[in-house]
C-alpha cells in the first residue's frame, strides 16, 4: 500500500500518520494505534508505537509492534516481563529493557527485594554496586564474593578491587549455603 503524505508548502511532504499514532498514544487509545500501524503498514511506525508501548507499560501492544518489526528477542524478552509474579519485579525488569538499570535498581530496593538489587548488579558485572548493596544491606556479602570469585576463575583473573580484596579473608564462602539463600528468596519473590 502506498503511504499517505500531506504536502507542506506546495515543497515537502509529510505523513499524517506519526502525528495520528502520538496522538493514540498519548490517550492510550493502544487498538486504535495497532490499527492503524498495520493499515500504514510501515516499519518505522511500528517502531515508533513499540517505543510508545514500552515506555506506557503496554506489554502487550508492545509485544505486538515488536513483533511486527521482527524483534523477536525483543518479543521473547516482554513475554518474560509477563509472565513475572510481582508488579514490582515487572516494573523493574521494564526499567531494564528500557535501558534504566539504575531505576530497576531502585525498584527493587523500595519494593524490599535487595536480594533482586544486588542480582541486577551481578548480571550486569557492576561488582562494586552489588558489593555495596550487600554491605549496606548486611545480606548476600557471600553471594557477591562467590559469583565475583567465579567470574574471574572463568576469565583467568585476579581480583584487582580493593573492597573486594579486603572482604576476602573475612567471609566464608559456601555454595551450599548460598544456593539456599537464593533459593529462599527466589520463594520469597513468587509469594
Amino acid at each position: 500500500m502506498d503511504t499517505f503524505f500531506l504536502v507542506v508548502s506546495g515543497l515537502e511532504s509529510v505523513s499524517p500518520f506519526p502525528a495520528i499514532l502520538h496522538q493514540y498514544a498519548a490517550s492510550s487509545k493502544w487498538d486504535a494505534a495497532t490499527k492503524l500501524c498495520r493499515f500504514v503498514k510501515d516499519p518505522a511506525l511500528w517502531a515508533c508505537l513499540a517505543g510508545m508501548a514500552t515506555n506506557a507499560r503496554d506489554l502487550n501492544t508492545a509485544e505486538v509492534a515488536y513483533a511486527a518489526v521482527n524483534e523477536i528477542d525483543k518479543v521473547h524478552y516482554i513475554a518474560e516481563i509477563k509472565a513475572l509474579p510481582s508488579a514490582e519485579c515487572r516494573n523493574a525488569e521494564l526499567a531494564l529493557f528500557s535501558h534504566r538499570p539504575q531505576h530497576a535498581e531502585a525498584i527493587y530496593l523500595q519494593a524490599g527485594m535487595v536480594y533482586k538489587a544486588i542480582q541486577l548488579n551481578t548480571d550486569l558485572f557492576n561488582w562494586e554496586r552489588a558489593l555495596q548493596l550487600a554491605l549496606k544491606h548486611k545480606t548476600h556479602v557471600d553471594t557477591v564474593l562467590a559469583f565475583r570469585e567465579k567470574h574471574l576463575t572463568e576469565l583467568g583473573s585476579k581480583e584487582t578491587l580493593a573492597k573486594f580484596i579486603e572482604c576476602q579473608g573475612k567471609v566464608k564462602i559456601d555454595w551450599d549455603t548460598i544456593r539456599s539463600k537464593i533459593e529462599n528468596e527466589e520463594n520469597r519473590g513468587l509469594q
